[in-house]
């Protein structure tokens, strides 16, 4: 089964995504912030990340989150 990491600040949004994506048969896994995206993809190991670009501040942006997540995994499909 695919892994998807939705990476979104917005509960709502990302609660009517991931429920359409497990319907589909896909394993989902939500981040509502830029730290909690960062550790969910070390450590569930997406297929797949759905990043947000814009989070509230102080905190990362997409581009940041999808930084750090380079650092350590050069192969996960992105979009952002």
């Amino acid at each position: 089964m695919a892994k998807v990491l939705i990476a979104d600040d917005e509960e709502d949004v990302s609660e009517m995504i991931g429920a359409s994506l497990s319907r589909s048969g896909y394993e989902v896994f939500y981040a509502l912030n830029g730290e909690a995206a960062i550790e969910a993809a070390k450590l569930k190991k997406p297929d797949i990340i759905l990043l947000d670009l814009c989070f509230p501040k102080p905190g990362m942006d997409g581009v940041e989150i999808l930084t750090a997540i380079r650092k350590f995994d050069k192969e996960v499909k992105v979009i952002l």
